[in-house]
């Protein structure tokens, strides 16, 4: 299957995030994203190494950054296919499009409402 993430999964160091996200990604046969080893990845050390000679302070950082990154690349993939045209950091940092949910959302009533379903070609990128 694809498209986007199935679960997102937050928690406390040694959760079990990584673990779970595994198990998940080997059940449904779909890959698994994890933020450490981005953030491993861009520094060049692992998170341990990151915590004793940067501190907490300077790993956040690199998560936050990690995750802005993979949240705006997946919105970049979803308004391109979308709009068919490519996008751009630029385009999409100044974009007006809003992908808060309603207001009226926010209780959870048990009902998912199921959005209008964009038309390639169609769907005009803001």
């Amino acid at each position: 299957m694809s498209g986007g993430p199935r679960v997102v999964l937050v928690g406390p160091m040694g959760a079990g995030k990584t673990t779970v996200g595994r198990l998940l990604g080997s059940a449904w046969g779909v890959p698994v994203r994890d933020t450490d080893e981005d953030v491993e990845a861009r520094d060049g050390r692992s998170v341990a190494d990151i915590f004793v000679e940067s501190g907490e302070e300077r790993f956040r950082e690199l998560e936050t950054q990690a995750v802005a990154e993979s949240t705006l690349t997946c919105i970049m993939g979803r308004e391109s296919a979308y709009s068919g045209k490519k996008i751009t950091w630029d385009e999409i940092m100044a974009s007006k499009q809003d992908l808060t949910p309603a207001k009226d959302l926010w209780k959870y009533d048990g009902k998912v409402p199921v959005p209008e379903f964009p038309v390639p070609g169609k769907y005009k990128f803001v």
